[in-house]
């Protein structure tokens, strides 16, 4: 087996605080067990991983996330909840300012 060699980075997400918080929220009303920071990693939702483009510079890598933040971030709420009553009103930086969502690594 040969295998191939693709130009791409790799975008992983970490929850922060805030959102474990919206997680534990819903969780909370359906009576599931919490989730917390210390065993984030430990969980069936630990963190996700994505290839995407290589960037040559990070301007160009912004501008990137930007355009393809709304469709990662329902990919992240979905992780969670499928029902997506249950999703923020707002899917945009607003409910998470400050990247106080998720953590690029």
């Amino acid at each position: 087996m040969e295998l191939e060699i693709m130009d791409a980075s790799t975008l992983i997400l970490k929850p922060k605080q805030p959102l474990i918080d919206w997680v534990n929220k819903q969780l909370s009303q359906d009576g599931l067990p919490m989730k917390n920071l210390e065993t984030y990693d430990d969980d069936e939702c630990g963190p996700t991983t994505y290839l995407i483009p290589d960037f040559e510079d990070l301007p160009k890598a912004k501008r990137w996330l930007k355009k393809h933040y709304r469709p990662i971030f329902e990919e992240a709420l979905s992780s969670w909840t499928m029902d997506e009553n249950d999703w923020p009103e707002d899917l945009t930086t607003k409910p998470f300012p400050n990247g106080s969502m998720l953590n690029l690594i």
